[in-house]
């Protein structure tokens, strides 16, 4: 009975070592960049974002993008620990330069059966038998603080079509003061900024009033701010401010 009671609380430890072993689903939460795909670091060309997929963990969704086109989708966040099912995922269809990277990244997807903490904090989908299909790391997030030079809102190029606009428009941002401001091709901006590990935020803008005939960066910048909830470092060394479904929306430059 002794060397059965032993055996019996061996067996009891062998499994809760194996419980505590796995990665519980929590784990996934949030945003990862994909760094590696079938064993081959993700290249990235000139016009291309980094690749990054979110997950929520409180309602099951997944969003993103897979360097051009945005991605979407859904996940069992009550699947047993460890497993995980992405053949669902979707895309938006649009014509980029280069669909080398979303082709593999989308074909192996559908190779993903689970998910495991690497030793070095990196986050490994795994195949059927184990073997790393797709590497996850989160990213380095930019510490917006100083002043920004606005490339691009939404779809309009700064300066590309307007040839009355002269001077840069540029984003000033005061983390310590929790404020922020942002000339334009008429009015200067104004108003809150706050930045937590959750997200970044734009709220309760202001401007001046002047009276102009045209401003479609102004007009872009007051539709588009409020809509920021993260900021990521952008392939060509650029920094991309994006609305809660990733979806780039800004492009700055330091």
């Amino acid at each position: 009975m002794i060397y059965a009671a032993i055996a019996s609380i061996g067996a009891l430890a062998a499994s809760c070592s194996t419980t505590q072993n796995v990665t519980d689903v929590q784990a996934l939460d949030g945003e990862w960049n994909i760094v590696s795909v079938e064993g081959k670091p993700v290249v990235l060309t000139d016009g291309m974002d980094i690749p990054v997929i979110r997950f929520d963990t409180a309602d099951g969704t997944i969003s993103g993008n897979l360097s051009c086109n945005r991605m979407m989708g859904s996940f069992d966040v009550k699947a047993k620990p460890g497993t995980l099912d992405l053949s669902g995922i979707g895309a938006t269809k649009m014509l980029c330069p280069d669909m080398t990277v979303e082709d593999n990244i989308l074909s192996a997807f559908g190779k993903v059966k689970g998910y495991e903490m690497a030793p070095d904090s990196t986050m490994l989908l795994i195949d059927a038998e184990k073997a790393p299909v797709i590497t996850l790391e989160r990213p380095t997030v930019p510490e917006l603080q100083g002043e920004y030079t606005v490339i691009a809102v939404a779809d309009y190029v700064v300066g590309a079509t307007d040839e009355t606009e002269t001077e840069p428009v540029v984003l000033t941002v005061d983390p310590a003061q929790g404020r922020f401001g942002c000339t334009t091709d008429c009015n200067t901006l104004m108003g809150k900024f706050s930045s937590t590990d959750i997200g970044i935020s734009f709220s309760d803008i202001a401007m001046t009033r002047m009276a102009c005939p045209e401003a479609p960066v102004q007009e872009a910048l007051v539709a588009t701010l409020p809509q920021i909830k993260s900021a990521g470092n952008l392939a060509n060394g650029n920094i991309g401010l994006y609305d809660e479904n990733g979806q780039l929306m800004i492009i700055l430059d330091k």
